[in-house]
């Protein structure tokens, strides 16, 4: 056997046992986790990127450790800022942000950034001990990144609930997919770190570096000018769990060590939208669907405060009825049939109405053939177009103040252009101008919550193999508003045919069909 196969054997017994600082091979173990630093040369990931001369060094000899939930081990190593110039190394003072290099089960290396967004003072240190900020977690092995958020010490009580939206997601997404929180990994940190010309002011006339999350070159700090010596842009996943995340460095964590299960409650949603007793039971199981998905979307963006997001129109809409007392709405099913009409050519085409809502009250009703024949899919996009007009109807004439000037802002085209009053509900063009106002500004949302539909439900890919499945659903949508809208999609023949495909339930098409 060679010596690293030893050496492997020998550390896989060791990480057997959770570290503590009072655990019997404690220095001993600490000492493997160093040498494995250096054989894994880590230590060129600690080097600055613009100007080489700046770097980051493990202080091996000031080691904190903490246990979270009994079975988690960390080890803190400080990281010391050197520059190096004419073959001198002098320590350099960094303010306002502290580097640690972190150690998860003696196995997981992490270079640590603890920062905050809005850093209250660059000419002091950063307190660590209970720490409220920012942790940003850079894997040195796959360079995944975390962001997790701290208050006094402890992973906040967002962030528990980010990791409560992220398992709820997972328990209903369907097998052998890429979970919720793994496929929108999509938030970029950019971040500068500028060094100091000289001795400064603070910190007893030291060289010193300041973290700038804006990038914006410090000026006037400490009376010393700035250089650019390191940048950033990632890539972070900050919806994707960080599993047993650490307390900050001056805790010595503990049984709990901040990584419970959290308290998240969900919101508990106003029934508002109630069912006609003589409507079939699954329409209901397909409004709280929607009124779920809508609900999960807005709620990570508000947690990601992306609260003024495209892809969250749709949803804010649906809870705006789904969550609202002054608000009550019916759903149930009426027979709307079909009609045929003669083209100029000769030719035929048949004009299908999915559902109604009344322009008075907001009140739903499906067609029964839609619902006795369409997919479950296209019958979800069905009630979340016809809960669009029952939106119209309730902002319109129910919303004043800032609030309905927003709505009037963002809805013109349900407003009388030359004195601002909403269109009547007797306005001739009333079912145009919203189906217009819905294809502009909405439709990407409304996709947006089919497709969380679809992921939950286990639907699978998109059906037609040219587009992903987001594109699909908009398709579905596309499909009326086309003909309804005045407005045409990016390929009108593929929207016709895709939504067709689900209203028709074709061999082809998602194929669930449960709603009978």
């Amino acid at each position: 056997m060679s010596r690293c196969a030893k050496d492997r054997l020998v550390s896989d017994a060791i990480v057997g046992k959770t570290l503590s600082a009072n655990s019997p091979d404690y220095f001993k173990r600490l000492s493997a986790i160093k040498d494995r630093f250096y054989s894994s040369k880590f230590e060129q990931k600690l080097i600055a990127n613009v100007n080489q001369k700046y770097s980051w060094i493990p202080d091996w000899e000031h080691p904190s450790s903490q246990v979270v939930n009994d079975t988690v081990s960390y080890v803190f190593f400080p990281l010391i800022a050197y520059v190096k110039e004419n073959n001198v190394t002098k320590t350099v003072i960094e303010l306002g942000s502290a580097h640690y290099l972190i150690v998860k089960n003696e196995k997981e290396f992490y270079k640590a950034f603890y920062y905050q967004a809005k850093a209250p003072n660059n000419s002091s240190k950063l307190a660590i001990d209970k720490f409220t900020g920012n942790l940003l977690l850079t894997n040195f092995e796959n360079g995944k990144s975390y962001l997790l958020d701290y208050v006094e010490g402890k992973v906040s009580q967002s962030y528990q609930k980010r990791k409560m939206l992220a398992l709820n997601r997972e328990s209903i997404a369907f097998p052998n997919k890429i979970s919720y929180w793994e496929s929108i990994c999509h938030t970029e940190l950019k971040y500068c770190t500028w060094a100091s010309d000289g001795p400064t002011n603070c910190n007893s006339g030291t060289v010193h570096i300041i973290y700038s999350p804006d990038c914006n070159w410090p000026q006037g700090n400490c009376g010393s000018n700035y250089s650019l010596i390191d940048s950033s842009e990632i890539t972070v996943c900050q919806d994707q769990w960080f599993p047993d995340p650490p307390t900050d460095p001056g805790n010595g964590g503990g049984g709990g060590g901040g990584g419970g299960e959290g308290d998240f409650n969900p919101v508990n949603l106003s029934n508002t939208i109630t069912m006609d007793p003589n409507t079939r039971a699954c329409l209901e199981s397909i409004k709280n669907s929607i009124v779920s998905a809508s609900q999960l979307s807005v709620t990570m963006a508000n947690l990601l405060k992306q609260v003024h997001n495209d892809n969250t129109k749709a949803q804010n809409a649906v809870l705006a009825l789904a969550n609202n007392p002054n608000v009550s709405i019916t759903l149930g099913e009426k027979t709307i049939p079909y009609q045929t009409k003669t083209l100029p050519d000769g030719t035929t085409t048949v004009s299908e109405t999915h559902g109604q809502t009344d322009p008075i009250t907001g009140n739903i009703k499906l067609n029964t053939l839609t619902l006795n024949e369409a997919s479950d899919m296209a019958i979800a996009a069905s009630l979340i177009h016809e809960m669009m007009h029952a939106y119209f109807v309730w902002g319109a004439n129910n919303l004043s103040g800032e609030e309905g000037m927003a709505f009037s802002d963002l809805n013109r085209y349900l407003f009388n252009q030359e004195d601002g009053t909403p269109h009547p509900y007797n306005y001739p063009e009333l079912g145009f101008m919203q189906h217009w106002q819905m294809a502009e500004t909405y439709v990407n949302s409304m996709a947006k919550i089919l497709v969380d539909i679809s992921v939950a439900k286990g639907y699978g890919a998109s059906p037609d193999t040219s587009i992903g499945m987001e594109e699909y659903c908009r398709d579905i949508f596309w499909g009326s508003l086309q003909q309804t809208s005045g407005l045409e999609p990016p390929d009108a023949a593929r929207s016709k045919a895709n939504s067709e495909r689900e209203y028709k339930n074709q061999a082809g098409s998602t194929g669930k069909k449960d709603c009978l």
